[in-house]
């Protein structure tokens, strides 16, 4: 079954913008997502999307890297384009897409 969950080591309730294809429109609006709760995929193209982009920013601590690192999430440390870039902050992807490659059907022989 592919599915979708929040990346291992995010321990809170995430809220994530998603775009749904609905009769030929876009529609825009929002899910929750739960820590250690599997969600069905879908075939939605515009919805997997926004799902794959899902990310937070958040303003550069060492406490915030360090939490990363231990918890495996990668992360991109970059300057923000306000404040003439004078500002650090960390981008990281939130939510983990699994897709079941084996979705074959397998005959056994008896």
């Amino acid at each position: 079954m592919n599915y979708f969950k929040l990346v291992d080591g995010i321990r809170s309730p995430q809220s994530i913008d998603v775009v749904r294809s609905e009769n030929g429109y876009k529609k825009f609006g929002w899910i929750r997502v739960l820590p250690d709760e599997r969600y069905p995929l879908g075939d939605d193209e515009a919805f997997i999307q926004s799902l794959e982009n899902a990310s937070v920013e958040k303003l550069y601590s060492d406490k915030l890297v360090t939490e990363l690192e231990n918890n495996g999430i990668q992360f991109e440390v970059f300057n923000g384009g306000c404040c003439g870039g004078k500002i650090k902050k960390v981008s990281y992807k939130i939510i983990d897409i699994v897709r079941d490659e084996c979705n074959m059907l397998i005959l056994s022989e008896t």
